[in-house]
């Protein structure tokens, strides 16, 4: 497990850290790219995986983990998030790709909710947001599509019909929200098979995990079908 955090706990519950967890073949591929890991201020993680497709080939991944700000935070603190944003973004190569996997605090909406960022809406080139998902969009939500937006980057859960889009619950309104995303760039979204959430899966939280089925073969035309995702073992997550 790869962590990032503060050095001592400010209330009973923690805040502010984050973990990238790797399996067998990721670590290998972690200690392949060098062990190399970075944060950037106190919310965002990152690492570098290499690895080989299928045809043989080099593969680079830079995996990034975040937390952002809520609404409630200060215009300062989200500044400051999103200059460590736009840092850790210009640490990825060329060759490299980004898988990024956001508690970003924001309601995007979808392609039909209004203006979707600079780089244009859903179903046309260049779009952050396609057309499933919730259809909410709040202010933050749209100054974090523009964020995405400078960067080129698109939000995979939009992409793919699911029955299901909250990852979390007010616990008071119980009304519904995607705070939680996958970010990629949007020229990379044809490397994505699925995107959606796991509501089977708990690790105690309010909170709903958000899964991502990635294809990192070399030759991506369409395939005849679809591997099933390894289940997560969430039990060896939970802080006993």
């Amino acid at each position: 497990m790869l962590h990032h955090g503060l050095a001592a706990k400010t209330c009973n519950r923690g805040q502010l850290g984050v973990a990238i967890v790797l399996n067998t073949d990721a670590q290998h591929a972690f200690e392949q790219a060098g062990s190399w890991k970075k944060a950037y201020g106190d919310r965002i993680l990152a690492a570098r995986l290499r690895t080989k497709d299928a045809k043989g080939k080099p593969l680079r991944l830079f995996v990034v983990v975040g937390y952002a700000p809520t609404f409630q935070h200060t215009q300062e603190e989200r500044q400051e998030f999103q200059q460590s944003f736009d840092d850790c973004m210009a640490e990825i190569g060329k060759d490299e790709i980004p898988v990024m996997g956001l508690d970003a605090n924001a309601q995007l909406g979808t392609a039909a909710s209004g203006t979707a960022g600079r780089l244009g809406e859903g179903g046309r080139k260049g779009g952050v947001l396609g057309p499933w998902g919730l259809k909410k969009r709040t202010s933050y939500g749209q100054d974090f599509l523009d964020i995405c937006s400078s960067h080129l980057l698109c939000a995979p859960l939009t992409w793919f019909q699911h029955k299901n889009y909250q990852t979390w619950t007010n616990p008071r309104w119980k009304t519904k929200h995607t705070m939680d995303h996958w970010l990629l760039r949007r020229a990379d979204l044809k490397r994505v098979v699925n995107a959606r959430i796991h509501a089977g899966m708990s690790l105690h939280l309010d909170h709903r995990p958000i899964m991502l089925e990635l294809r990192i073969a070399a030759n991506l035309g369409k395939r005849k079908g679809s591997a099933a995702l390894d289940r997560p073992q969430a039990h060896r997550l939970i802080d006993q």
